[in-house]
């Protein structure tokens, strides 16, 4: 996810993520597990609408907020196959932030000139209007 996300103050924002464990991150040997490409989202213009359209109503009407963090298993396509919950922001947002990186698309990370899937730390934040 690319480090300047547009925010807009009644919707929710993401952080930037980790590295992936599994591989480091540089122009090394493929053979030594160096990524020579991470994903990148495609459907950044989308995000804030996804992230709103999920945001629990019940939170919204209530004014809570929470970041949820998730590692997103990633395939050979971009495309998010499996999400689990690192650390909770409570079952209503878990549950919508699961919904919403669901919809997200990346573009394929390559270990040399081939693609690979990975495990991707992503923070969901749900921020309302101040």
């Amino acid at each position: 996810v690319p480090a300047a996300i547009p925010t807009q103050p009644a919707a929710p924002t993401t952080e930037e993520p980790e590295p992936p464990q599994e591989y480091a991150v540089g122009t090394g040997d493929a053979s030594a597990n160096v990524l020579s490409r991470i994903p990148q989202l495609v459907n950044l213009s989308d995000l804030q609408a996804i992230l709103q359209h999920f945001y629990p109503e019940l939170a919204r009407s209530e004014g809570r907020q929470a970041t949820v963090v998730l590692d997103l298993h990633i395939d050979t396509d971009g495309h998010v196959q499996n999400v689990e919950v690192v650390r909770s922001g409570g079952a209503d947002f878990d549950q919508a932030a699961v919904r919403a990186v669901k919809l997200l698309r990346f573009t394929p990370a390559f270990l040399g000139s081939q693609r690979v899937g990975v495990k991707m730390r992503q923070a969901i934040q749900f921020k309302l209007e101040q």
